[in-house]
């Protein structure tokens, strides 16, 4: 059995650490003098609840997929990519109809977010030097609506945010090959095989 209480993953560090700086920034840009950030802005973690017509911005961190391709006994390192989702409602007005007040505003928000995770403030993310090996903003891509109905004139958009990010974990010690499956029992039930463990 591995001794040791196992601690967070530097991937859920990571992911934490995303959603604070741009938190962190949103609320900072929104006090600065003569800003363009006017609007209502929620910065969430792995949502999942619908979006409702009272918010005006909303900012969703999910981590999406890694792949690890340099690997030891160790230790693995690679590219670790997490979804950014950013919804915006519009409103219209005499000069601009609510479709185009949406989709400015969620274009807004996409440089922001970009301006925000590829400034060299946060290289490392707010963390240690030689906690992650760099980042890279990859891409983003505007989602089409489905709802042609939508009088609230929500606007989606996806970026891509890559994270090079190191993980590690103890060296276990020798043991006796014949103590390992001392306590673990296999049986066979209606839902396949299931490992059972022996009480003493």
């Amino acid at each position: 059995m591995i001794k040791e209480l196992i601690p967070s993953q530097n991937f859920e560090i990571v992911r934490d650490s995303i959603g604070f700086l741009l938190s962190q920034e949103i609320n900072s840009q929104k006090q600065k003098q003569n800003s363009r950030f006017t609007e209502d802005v929620n910065v969430f973690l792995e949502r999942t609840t619908p979006i409702d017509n009272s918010e005006e911005v909303v900012i969703n961190v999910n981590l999406a997929s890694s792949d690890f391709n340099n690997k030891t006994q160790k230790d693995s390192q690679g590219k670790t990519f997490f979804n950014i989702d950013i919804y915006s409602k519009g409103a219209a007005s005499p000069i601009e109809s609510g479709s185009l007040n949406s989709s400015l505003k969620l274009h807004k928000y996409i440089g922001l977010v970009r301006y925000i995770l590829q400034h060299t403030e946060y290289k490392t993310l707010g963390l240690p030097s030689g906690f992650i090996g760099g980042t890279n903003f990859e891409n983003f891509t505007i989602m089409e609506n489905s709802n042609k109905e939508d009088s609230d004139f929500f606007k989606m958009a996806v970026i891509s945010f890559s994270v090079r990010i190191q993980e590690s974990q103890s060296m276990s010690e020798t043991i006796d090959l014949n103590e390992i499956f001392t306590n673990v029992k296999i049986e066979e039930t209606e839902k396949g095989y299931i490992y059972q463990f022996i009480k003493n």
